[in-house]
């Protein structure tokens, strides 16, 4: 395993380190505390530190943040990410810290459920927090044009002034996604951590990979029953989705076993609009594992 420095959620905090997890390296940062370990897992191209808000609310917890190639300082692997890597990267994480809780956001979902069905020994827990749901995935269209674009748009953003795109194409996604203004204070590291061409393709080839992923899922769910018992909660952001994506969440909760919680005054960056709802249900599942 390769094991070096790799980049922390800000000065002062714990600094991440880069490992060879599934065969990809990725940016691993630690904050011990009493366990089970709580793992968190962003959506697609979002870095760690989008979960500040959230880690300050647990800070008695062991808590385990996850980039993924192209974020965190480590390099995108020029290609795009099947579910079988994602699966892979995440149970060996899960066995450096078993027994945790999973949170995802987003297309994470997928990974996280993925990994639960396959190794259900290695994971105590789940929250999604407005997890991606496709009841009937779509058939992927033009991922070799895709692909191409990323690595197109990893080469012009070695170039300074196409590098200063990706901080301002941030700010506008996260705009977007939460309750923020366009004219709030951006987080510094965006600056740094979106001007990388590595994470500009990485955003890229994660988005065109969706499609794929969502079907291999499906398959995962034939093959891979859902263990019984495990707690559950399910996060949807009422202001994300609207109704159709709520019933489709509510579904999911139903079909893992679980318990949803719509919040009606989130958008989909959840850990940016409601942080404390996230801890919440963290605590929810803990309290579930120990009383279980």
């Amino acid at each position: 395993m390769v094991d070096r420095a790799g980049t922390g959620p800000g000065s002062g905090e714990p600094a991440g380190r880069h490992q060879e997890l599934g065969r990809r390296t990725v940016n691993v940062i630690v904050e011990p505390g009493a366990g089970p370990p709580v793992i968190l897992i962003s959506g697609c191209g979002m870095p760690s530190y989008a979960w500040d808000p959230v880690v300050r609310l647990l800070p008695e917890r062991e808590l385990v943040r996850l980039d993924r190639p192209g974020l965190g300082g480590t390099p995108w692997p020029n290609r795009l990410p099947t579910l079988a890597e994602e699966t892979a990267t995440l149970t060996e994480l899960a066995e450096q810290h078993p027994g945790g809780v999973f949170v995802a956001h987003s297309m994470a979902s997928f990974h996280a459920e993925a990994t639960i069905r396959r190794r259900p020994d290695l994971v105590a827990g789940l929250v999604l927090v407005d997890g991606s749901v496709e009841t009937t995935p779509r058939r992927p269209v033009g991922e070799g044009a895709w692909l191409a674009l990323a690595r197109g748009a990893e080469r012009a953003a070695q170039a300074p002034p196409l590098a200063a795109l990706g901080p301002i194409v941030d700010r506008i996604t996260v705009t977007a996604q939460s309750r923020r203004r366009l004219l709030d204070r951006m987080d510094p590291r965006s600056l740094d951590t979106y001007s990388r061409a590595d994470a500009v393709a990485s955003v890229i080839a994660e988005s065109a990979a969706y499609r794929r992923q969502a079907i291999d899922l499906t398959r995962v769910r034939v093959t891979s029953p859902w263990p019984t018992g495990l707690p559950v909660e399910v996060l949807t952001a009422c202001r994300s989705g609207g109704p159709r994506s709520a019933d489709a969440q509510r579904r999911l909760a139903d079909l893992l076993g679980g318990h949803q919680t719509v919040l009606a005054d989130s958008r989909h960056l959840v850990m940016l609009d409601q942080p404390q709802a996230i801890a919440d249900a963290v605590r929810r599942v803990l309290a579930s594992i120990a009383t279980g």
